[in-house]
């Protein structure tokens, strides 16, 4: 048998072996021979394991996370926290608040993070330049492609920036919509290194919109007025239309002879192009800080006014006596803003500062060596702030990033115009200011005035800057916030001239929505636009007719001919098999009308909400309930283009249409149903046009017609609610359509309805009535009220007129009685009757008092009580009662002090008389 050591060997003395020369077997695991033998062959060495064994070494007892972890060490590079507060330092500490990468670097900071967490390992300044920030980029870059991918629609803001280094970069920000809410990002961020010419900037712009392939779904790029960015957008066109072009080279179709075919209306053509071009738009925000200094030139003291002011500000900011100065006058912590030179209104906040601090302590501190820069005339300069205060508001307002500022351009534009004009005949000073400032608002947004009939059609407008896009009406009328309450309040001109813009928007609006409904069609009819209500639509003899039902009319669908696609090339789709509406069945449901009911509900929201408001109530579930079919219907009659001028008119139409058995009940219910949908205002409104119909019906000698409409009626019943068709239609209609079974019946239910509703009379609770409630009441008041709390005993009274369901009139009127019996007690009475009426909300407080008097004066030998008065001061001394409101109860009345005034008046100038005529007679007797 080999010989093996025992296990408890392998821990024993490390040179046994050496010191032993023979090995040891030990078959059985046991210590007892090998500690036997240690002690008796080797005594020294054993002393010494006996001596080494009794030494404290004092350590804690081992875990088992040490065999697996080391203490204290650091994070991996693949630990998910050492990966999460990285990434976390690169978005929000090096991105997000701009911080220099050499922070890493620095020892406080890095003292600072192994505080927080010592197991986190801080990256170097060139792992994050040379891949942490690349990859960042990277992926920054890859969630906006796909957001991109994602959206259907998108605009872009572009302008060339320059950092204080004098690099140059063009700054491209896209914007679109996300659940009712503003998104934007950085689209691309390029820096331009040769001459910003407009054929630069076109390239730039090209790659990135074609790189990011948005180019159909690029609605419009804001810029400023720059030379260089119109230059740019006209070589970017014509980029796009070469490309277009190109495209529609390579297109391969199945017919080699359908080019024959082709209508060669260069118009339609150019309108397909436009569709898929990129419309600029000029920045209004620039655009009105150009037109505030244009009026400011027409000031010739404002040259140095402002140089004033920007010299003091300086004073404030470099000198640190004149700071220390200003302070200890104007208090610790003020001082003057700066101004920038690319916003207008820091000039303004940096005047108004100036004007607001007080003329004669900012005269004492400049006077002596800063003499040339005090103020006079601080009245006109006050003028001149309210004079622009105006352009400041609207500045501020096109600051907003959680809501689109395009819709605030038209409501502010008219806004200003309007103030102007009231500012130029009622304004003391500066009128050449008010003047310029007209003058340039209409230079600069004549096309916008044009549009909205402020200014007429023809004038000629000398600095076009491409406000008259349609763009401008439509977005402040789909803006909760505004709507078309500006056309309402702000607009100049007559109803008639109202009603004509309100109806062009709502046409707008239409136009645009069916603009998009083409857009959204599939790869193979983006050849080329719709053209449906442009070209009259082409009837082959080959093409099949369409099949008709018993009733005359067409067996598919209406929805389906709403979803059939057209092209531009009418010969292209005579292969195609379509089913086309007849024209008798287009239901003239007015996109225009539609739309017009779209903004009066955008008018209803704008009225109670106000800016950024108004957008919460946007998102909320109330406002999609209400608005989303509205869209939704005029994303839908956006079909049927027919002529028309209101909703009702259209309802009324189209009920006659069915009556007279041009349209068939089953496709006027469908189109209804997609029309109405779950608007509650809309079935109203049709509920009320049923009505009318009914009234005619009745007047009509042919029988058909009724019977046609009863028909009608009784299919109604999935569009509109049957309550409401019970409240507005005649009893006998009602059981003639089925809704009822009895006409007798029901007006016996309608009379006992309105019997209760308009002729039952309330029951007020009297004092008999509820004797226990006001017992318990005046036994509370009858107790020292000296040593109860107002609150105890407001609460004891609510909790009595609650139960016992008192009068709270009643109540205040005992408590008076009350007060008027411990008058004395006003520290007591007056919180609890102000705390009372403040929860009660009762108006004729003052007629109770007044009754109080009057119940004295019934009769001539009755005498007012002190008390009363006395109540009745404490009352008015406390705000609680006012003067003119008990005067008329007070006896006596003004006609009684009069008359007797007069009867005073006579007595004494007869009994004057008596004395004379008595003083006569003595004398002549003497």
């Amino acid at each position: 048998m080999a010989n093996k050591f025992p296990a408890i060997i392998k821990f024993g003395y490390c040179d046994f072996r050496e010191s032993h020369q023979e090995p040891i077997t030990e078959t059985k695991g046991t210590t007892s021979s090998y500690t036997r033998h240690y002690s008796n062959v080797h005594p020294e060495k054993h002393a010494e394991y006996v001596a080494q064994k009794h030494i404290n070494f004092n350590r804690k007892q081992i875990i088992i996370d040490t065999f697996f972890t080391k203490q204290n060490s650091s994070y991996g590079l693949q630990h998910l926290d050492q990966i999460k507060i990285t990434d976390s330092l690169v978005a929000n500490l090096i991105v997000g608040c701009s911080l220099p990468l050499y922070l890493v670097e620095n020892s406080n900071f890095r003292k600072f993070i192994c505080d927080m967490n010592n197991k986190y390992v801080l990256p170097s300044q060139s792992h994050l330049t040379s891949q942490l920030i690349p990859e960042a980029v990277k992926e920054k870059r890859e969630l906006i492609s796909k957001q991109v991918q994602s959206i259907g629609h998108i605009a872009m803001t572009v302008d060339i920036w320059t950092d204080r280094r004098m690099h140059s970069y063009l700054a491209c920000t896209g914007h679109y919509f996300s659940d009712g809410k503003l998104q934007n990002f950085l689209l691309a961020f390029p820096p331009v290194k040769r001459r910003h010419n407009g054929q630069l900037i076109a390239d730039e712009l090209n790659y990135i919109i074609e790189q990011n392939q948005i180019r159909t779904k690029l609605g419009c790029v804001v810029t400023d007025n720059a030379s260089n960015m119109k230059k740019a957008f006209d070589v970017l066109s014509e980029l796009q239309a070469n490309k277009s072009e190109n495209e529609s080279r390579h297109i391969v179709v199945a017919d080699d002879e359908m080019w024959n075919d082709l209508h060669e209306d260069q118009l339609i053509v150019n309108e397909a192009i436009e569709q898929h071009a990129t419309k600029r738009l000029a920045c209004y925000a620039h655009s009105l800080q150009m037109c505030v200094k244009d009026g400011l030139t027409h000031l010739k003291t404002a040259n140095s006014l402002l140089a004033k002011c920007s010299k003091l500000a300086n004073l404030t900011h470099q000198s640190t006596l004149f700071h220390g100065n200003f302070e200890s006058k104007f208090g610790k912590g003020r001082s003057i803003p700066k101004t920038n030179a690319t916003r207008w209104n820091s000039m303004f906040v940096q005047l108004s500062s100036i004007i607001r601090l007080d003329p004669v302590k900012l005269s004492d501190l400049l006077r002596g060596d800063h003499s040339n820069l005090i103020f006079l005339h601080n009245v006109r300069w006050q003028c001149c702030v309210e004079i622009l205060q105006p352009f400041a508001e609207a500045t501020d307002l096109l600051q907003g990033d959680s809501y689109p500022t395009i819709g605030c351009v038209v409501p502010s534009i008219v806004g200003l115009h309007k103030c102007l004009n009231t500012l130029s005949s009622t304004v003391k000073y500066h009128i050449p200011l008010v003047n310029g400032l007209l003058s340039s608002l209409c230079d600069r947004f004549g096309g916008l005035l044009q549009n909205v009939k402020i200014l007429p059609t023809g004038d000629k407008i000398k600095k076009n800057l491409n406000f008259s896009s349609m763009l401008y009406l439509m977005a402040s009328a789909l803006n909760p916030s505004y709507s078309l309450l500006w056309l309402e309040e702000d607009h100049p001109g007559p109803d008639d001239v109202k009603r004509f813009v309100r109806e062009h928007i709502a046409t707008l609006i239409t136009v645009e929505v069916s603009a998009i409904i083409v857009k959204s069609q599939t790869t193979e009819d983006l050849l080329a636009l719709s053209t449906q209500n442009l070209l009259p639509p082409t009837v082959e003899e080959e093409e099949p007719q369409e099949q008709l039902d018993q009733n005359g009319g067409a067996s598919s669908d209406v929805t389906l001919s709403c979803k059939r696609k057209s092209t531009l090339f009418a010969s292209y789709t005579k292969r195609r098999q379509r089913i086309e509406m007849r024209q008798q069945n287009i239901v003239p449901l007015l996109p225009t009308t539609i739309a017009t009911a779209f903004m009066e509900k955008m008018v209803s929201i704008a009225s109670s909400t106000y800016g950024e408001e108004a957008w919460v109530k946007a998102q909320s579930a109330e406002y999609y309930n209400i608005m989303i079919p509205l869209i939704e219907k005029l994303l839908y009659s956006s079909f049927f283009c027919t002529s028309g001028a209101h909703l009702r008119k259209g309802f009324h139409q189209l009920i006659w249409l069915t009556i007279s058995g041009q349209s068939i009940i089953s496709d006027t219910i469908s189109l209804l149903e997609n029309a109405i949908g779950d608007s509650i205002e809309l079935a109203s409104l049709f509920a009320d046009i049923l009505a009318v119909a009914d009234t005619e019906t009745v007047c009509i000698e042919d029988k058909s017609c009724r019977e046609q409409f009863l028909s009608l009626l009784s299919a109604v019943i999935t569009v509109v609610p049957d309550g409401v068709l019970k409240e507005r239609l005649d009893p006998e209609t009602l059981e003639s359509a089925g809704f009822i079974q009895s006409q007798k019946v029901f007006n016996q239910k309608l009379v006992r309805t309105k019997t209760k509703l308009f002729y039952k009379q309330q029951k007020y609770n009297l004092l008999r009535e509820e004797s226990e409630g006001y017992a318990k009441l005046i036994t509370e008041l009858s107790q020292d009220v000296s040593l109860s709390n107002q609150a105890s005993m407001l609460e004891n009274i609510k909790s009595l007129l609650g139960f016992f369901n008192l009068d709270p009139n009643r109540v205040l009127d005992i408590l008076l009685e009350a007060f008027e019996c411990q008058v004395d007690e006003d520290l007591f009475f007056i919180p609890l009757l102000t705390s009372y009426l403040s929860h009660c909300d009762i108006s004729g407080f003052c007629h109770l008092i007044g009754f109080k008097f009057q119940y004295y004066h019934q009769s001539v030998d009755s005498i007012t009580p002190q008390s009363l008065y006395k109540l009745a001061a404490s009352l008015l001394r406390n705000n609680l009662l006012e003067m003119s409101d008990i005067y008329p109860h007070l006896h006596p009345t003004d006609s009684e002090i009069h008359s007797l005034s007069e009867k005073i008046t006579a007595k004494a100038k007869e009994d004057a008389k008596k004395m004379n005529a008595i003083i006569l007679s003595v004398s002549l007797y003497c």
